[in-house]
């Protein structure tokens, strides 16, 4: 992460920061049905067996044989930045917003959805952006301190009713992918 200081006077500060991250994932767990038909032997036992899957299969007494292999692979980046701003003594607010994207292979492996199409090549399957990839996250927090009774001459109020702050976190990113 890289740091430019804006401003600074004793009480005013504004800060920008800029940073990238990166992340390589290699032989992730991967689902594959050891048990799936390929695509030709249904193709030629449909004329025979009118429609039949299970012949084609390679154990023909089972059905779905889920098994797992580390053949995934998964890629991150990521351009994180930051603004810090102070502009009195009673305000702090804070920007942050991520450009990234996140693509694999296999995004899950508890579900049928990523096992792949041919299990002898899983690699033919698509490279694309994975489930959890999100291109657009925003976060802003803020937290104010409210004036009243902080300079109280009242020693009770001004401990009961002072320095009494309101402050939230505002999160907005894109959806999953299509």
């Amino acid at each position: 992460m890289a740091a430019i200081l804006l401003c600074q006077d004793l009480e005013l500060t504004a800060v920008i920061e800029v940073g990238y991250v990166g992340a390589r994932g290699d032989n992730l767990i991967r689902p594959t049905n050891a048990n799936y038909p390929m695509p030709w032997d249904v193709v030629s036992l449909q004329t025979t067996t009118a429609g039949a899957v299970n012949p084609a299969r390679p154990y023909r007494s089972y059905t779905t044989i889920t098994m797992r292999e580390t053949t995934a692979i998964s890629r991150y980046n990521g351009l994180l930045t930051a603004f810090r701003w102070k502009p009195s003594r009673d305000l702090n607010v804070t920007l942050n917003y991520t450009l990234s994207r996140n693509q694999t292979d296999s995004t899950n492996d508890r579900d049928a959805v990523d096992i792949p199409q041919n299990p002898k090549n899983p690699g033919l399957d698509s490279y694309a952006d994975a489930r959890t990839n999100r291109r657009h996250i925003f976060t802003a927090s803020y937290v104010y301190e409210l004036p009243f009774f902080r300079q109280s001459e009242n020693a009770v109020l001004k401990h009961v009713l002072g320095g009494w702050q309101i402050s939230g976190i505002t999160m907005i990113n894109s959806g999953q992918p299509v």
